[in-house]
């Protein structure tokens, strides 16, 4: 789950990943809503902590509410050799950074 804690408005998620990750986004809760927001195919790899390689690591802007809570995945395959995936976000009017433990729980 993630939950904005700063600010309405439109928020932007990064993904870095070796080799194949999608990131999904549910508009509640729901972890059965979840739908594709951005996906890094085979040969679109990067290196860890690197988000503007391709294109595809990035998303639309999507607008989310604070304090309303999201489900959110990310999800990897690795075909050979070392592995990451890294999801962060860049919040309305900020920086991209990780997305803030706050803003996370598990579970339902």
């Amino acid at each position: 789950m993630a939950r904005p804690t700063a600010r309405d408005g439109p928020y932007r998620f990064w993904l870095s990943a070796d080799d194949q990750a999608t990131l999904e986004l549910s508009p509640n809760e729901k972890p059965e809503l979840l739908a594709q927001v951005t996906k890094l195919d085979f040969g679109m790899w990067s290196e860890p902590l690197e988000f503007d390689r391709h294109p595809a690591q990035r998303t639309r802007p999507i607008r989310l509410e604070a304090g309303k809570r999201y489900a959110i995945r990310a999800r990897g395959h690795e075909q050979n050799g070392a592995d990451h995936i890294v999801a962060q976000w860049t919040p309305p009017g900020g920086k991209r950074r990780a997305i803030p433990e706050s803003a996370l729980r598990t579970g339902s």
